[in-house]
């Protein structure tokens, strides 16, 4: 019976130890240089900004361990911007398990239809969601349309810290978007169909 007890005793001590050691891998921290995630292979920032903007994304990155990387081409060299985004996250995923964001831009994109793409994968698409999505578009996407790559990298920056933090504290970004600015108070009318209509958009936003 003592002997018994003494395995037990053993087989309880090595778990607790090997949960121990399973605690202490997780709880290790990615770590990242400016030069990881600052990709500026277009040349569209000075080496002085890429540092600054890269530091920011290392800072971001750790503190909430998830990737956050900007990567520039001067021409698309995969099949579309949304492959390369998607792509360029995947090889973060070693270092970063918890995944993160990535912004890809090109400046001559081809046949694509787009010349730039974000992309999220495992929590990161967790803390930045298809509202969460559409926020950091429109505070990004103007700057990138007047070609000012400086303040579009620390808005996406500044905007995608705001929505980690809002994950970090259990409120991911939840706002319903409002009615488009195009559609008139004329053009809401109540009708069978419409109510269909609204009913099956309101579906779709608490998906």
């Amino acid at each position: 019976m003592n002997r018994l007890l003494g395995i037990k005793k053993r087989c309880v001590a090595g778990l607790a130890a090997l949960f121990v050691i399973m605690i202490t891998m997780v709880s290790v921290n990615a770590s990242y240089e400016w030069c990881e995630l600052m990709l500026d292979d277009a040349g569209v920032v000075t080496e002085e900004e890429a540092v600054e903007i890269g530091n920011r994304l290392s800072e971001i990155s750790e503190r909430y361990q998830m990737a956050v990387v900007i990567k520039t081409e001067p021409y698309l060299s995969g099949e579309s911007p949304e492959q390369m985004a998607d792509d360029i996250l995947d090889s973060y995923l070693d270092e970063s398990p918890f995944g993160g964001i990535s912004l890809y831009i090109c400046l001559d994109n081809g046949n694509s239809e787009r010349r730039y793409h974000f992309s999220t994968v495992r929590d990161g698409r967790l803390a930045i969601n298809d509202r969460g999505l559409s926020y950091l578009e429109d505070r990004v996407v103007p700057y990138l349309r007047d070609s000012d790559f400086v303040g579009a990298f620390n808005e996406f920056a500044d905007a995608t810290e705001e929505l980690y933090e809002l994950y970090e504290n259990g409120e991911p970004y939840n706002k319903i978007p409002p009615v488009p600015p195009w559609v008139s108070p004329d053009e809401l009318v109540w009708s069978p169909e419409s109510s269909f209509a609204i009913a099956v958009w309101v579906t779709t936003l608490y998906k």
